[in-house]
Formats: structure tokens, C-alpha cells, sequence
């Protein structure tokens, strides 16, 4: 690892265990819905940042995009239930096209998370 990589992809060790890098994928596929649609699991972890008992992940990221897609950032009447992708993102602040504009959206929500869970470990502390 150099000084310049990114938090998220530097080891982790948990007790005896050492993963590789600190990106995790969801056990029991909890974020995957039903033909597409939430489940209750869903509309309950979804709720709890809706309700502001936990912080939400950035909307910069794939996960608040998604909360924020399914909380409130459809319109009701168009609502369509989808994985998530880079057209829930906020627009980036500078103009770029195609893979720039997905590689620039990648490094602002790795930024923003790693800062998102920076402020949640101290927060516990």
C-alpha cells in the first residue's frame, strides 16, 4: 500500500481474520429485493435513516443513493423499483462524459464514505 491509497482499500484485520480490503458486500444479499421491489427488511433499515435514528450514508455513495432514491428522491408517481447505478447520483460539479464521469463519481464516493464512516467511528468513541 502507498500513501496515497484510499482508507477503503487498505486491510482489515477482524480478530484472527484479515481481509484484504475494508469493501463488503451485504451477507444474505439483505440489499436485494423481491422481483426488484423492497422488502419489509427494506422499508425497516430504510425507515431508520428516514426516521433520524441513524445517520445515512452519503447521496454521493451507492448505498445513500439508493436510500435516498427509495426515501424520497422518486417521484411517486413514476416510482420505479431498480438496483442501484450512477443515475441515482448527484451530478458531479465539474462537466465529464462516460467513463471519466463514472471513474470521478467512484473517487467522490469513496472520499465521502470513508469521511461518513470516519465521523460514525468517532461518534461511537
Amino acid at each position: 500500500m502507498t500513501d496515497t491509497t484510499p482508507h477503503l482499500f487498505t486491510p482489515l484485520k477482524l480478530r484472527e481474520l484479515t481481509l484484504k480490503n475494508r469493501i463488503v458486500v451485504a451477507p444474505m444479499h439483505q440489499y436485494s429485493g423481491i422481483k426488484g421491489f423492497p422488502t419489509d427488511w427494506h422499508v425497516m433499515n430504510a425507515g431508520r435513516f428516514a426516521a433520524g435514528l441513524d445517520e445515512p450514508p452519503p447521496p454521493t455513495t451507492a448505498l445513500g443513493a439508493l436510500l435516498s432514491h427509495i426515501t424520497g428522491g422518486a417521484d411517486e408517481k413514476s416510482f420505479q423499483p431498480m438496483n442501484v447505478n450512477f443515475g441515482l447520483f448527484p451530478p458531479l460539479e465539474e462537466k465529464a462524459k462516460g467513463r471519466d464521469r463514472k471513474r470521478l463519481m467512484a473517487h467522490r464516493a469513496i472520499r465521502d464514505l470513508e469521511a461518513w464512516l470516519e465521523a460514525k467511528r468517532e461518534a461511537a468513541e
